[in-house]
């Protein structure tokens, strides 16, 4: 019998079928009611007797493991012993867990992914492996979220019908082995990269995963989608999780656990601001942390510069003449060798060079040293190095008092030196430190000044 064949008014056992739900390869969903009572029915579609096996599995694995929180209960249920009649059960009638989703923050999300890790482990736990693990067998009912269809499932002593050719799972978050052998496949490796490409899903907002292993650096990186995320746990997570060896891939509570380390991190600046400055470090400079690196073309600064700003409330760029800003990015200015500066409004300079200081083992040293050189004033309406302008279809304007910040620009006529830390940083907490000295002094100088205030720290 076939879901077409299917109709409102039908019976099976006690209940009468009410209106069509939605269905998959092998099963119908409808909604059915016993008297005043209206439950989900799923009724088995496709009759043979692979499919009738993996049905009575189902039905086993849900009644067996009830106790389970996040595995929706079976009420009733019916499996024909053979192929003529219809095999069913009757379980709550649940959501789509897409309509929770694309209202939810990212961590919501990622809180929603953690409890359904935490339903696994406990399957886990009893060499129950799903094998079926997508954002449509994810189901929201009174307030919990659940785990549903466990058609794929596997478990120890059960009767094996899976071919050894056969692909098992679904198409956009299968993991690579069981479309090549999957009665060889670890399950338990395969259900943590059905989560990480299922997680993956989810904070990006598609509708289908992507093939292959997870890379920071492709189309599909989290930052492509959400460039404010605090992202490089999640992308060093995802990257483990869908490596192609699943010995490579965490376990299931490991995998629990590091996003459980990414929630802290997230709701912890003071945690999370660390961390994202070593990131930036490991990310210019993969294999060990130079002494000393030195930029000078103006396109390497700015491309430097913007890896630095990029990250919101990252670091804290001390001026020359005094005070501080936070950097949000670099560009071209119209004027040659020039560039433009984000600091929560927009300055202009002639940059020499930038270089970056690694101070030692601790990261939070570690800085940013811009060195720019002195240009002659455009205009009458300079003072102490700076003149303010505006620059219109790309040329420059003088500001007769029109401080819109989309035409507003700050040009620095002074040469100088200006320093960026992490934002939490020692350096950055201690008020006498926004002087200016470091351009009062050398590069060395001023190295050998951290060095110093370092080394009284960590002692």
């Amino acid at each position: 019998m076939k879901k077409e064949n299917y109709g409102k008014g039908m019976q099976f056992g006690e209940w009468i079928l009410v209106s069509y739900i939605n269905g998959g390869g092998n099963g119908a969903v409808w909604k059915a009611k016993k008297g005043d009572d209206f439950r989900a029915i799923k009724l088995l579609k496709t009759l043979n007797k692979k499919t009738l096996a993996r049905f009575n599995d189902e039905i086993k694995t849900i009644v067996e493991n009830k106790d389970i929180q996040g595995i929706l209960p079976i009420y009733d249920y019916f499996i024909s012993p053979n192929l003529e009649d219809t095999s069913w059960y009757v379980m709550p009638i649940a959501s789509s867990i897409k309509l929770k989703t694309d209202a939810m923050s990212h961590e919501e999300k990622v809180d929603l992914i953690i409890k359904i890790g935490k339903i696994i482990v406990e399957l886990h736990q009893k060499e129950i492996v799903h094998r079926d693990i997508k954002p449509g067998n994810l189901l929201f009912y009174n307030d919990e979220y659940y785990l549903a269809d466990f058609g794929l499932v596997d478990y120890p002593n059960k009767d094996d019908i899976t071919r050894k050719d056969e692909s098992v799972g679904p198409r956009w978050t299968m993991a690579p082995e069981m479309k090549r052998s999957p009665k060889d496949a670890d399950g338990k490796k395969a259900d943590v990269y059905s989560l990480a490409k299922t997680l993956w899903i989810f904070l990006t907002g598609e509708e289908f995963g992507f093939d292959g292993q997870y890379s920071s650096e492709s189309k599909n990186s989290l930052n492509a989608y959400h460039s404010t995320l605090f992202s490089d746990p999640l992308d060093q997570l995802l990257y483990k999780s869908t490596s192609h060896d699943p010995n490579e891939r965490p376990s299931m509570e490991q995998f629990i656990e590091l996003l459980r380390e990414w929630q802290e991190q997230n709701r912890d600046y003071v945690k999370r601001n660390p961390y994202e400055w070593k990131m930036v470090q490991k990310k210019l400079f993969p294999t060990n942390i130079p002494s000393r690196v030195v930029w000078e073309t103006k396109e390497d600064i700015i491309q430097i510069l913007n890896i630095v700003g990029n990250i919101n409330s990252l670091n804290h760029m001390f001026l020359a003449d005094g005070g501080g800003m936070d950097l949000s990015g670099a560009s071209l200015a119209p004027e040659e060798d020039c560039i433009v500066l984000a600091i929560g409004y927009k300055i202009i300079i002639k940059p020499i060079r930038l270089l970056f200081e690694s101070i030692g083992r601790d990261s939070e040293w570690n800085y940013f040293r811009l060195e720019y050189d002195s240009v002659s004033p455009l205009f009458h309406n300079y003072s102490k190095g700076r003149e303010r302008l505006l620059i219109v279809d790309g040329n420059y304007k003088e500001n007769e008092g029109d401080f819109q910040l989309e035409f507003d620009y700050t040009r620095y006529t002074d040469g100088g030196a200006m320093v960026i830390f992490m934002k939490t940083s020692t350096y950055n907490k201690i008020s006498s430190t926004y002087d200016g000295r470091h351009n009062k002094m050398t590069t060395d100088e001023f190295k050998l000044y951290i060095e110093k205030m370092a080394s009284k720290k960590t002692t």
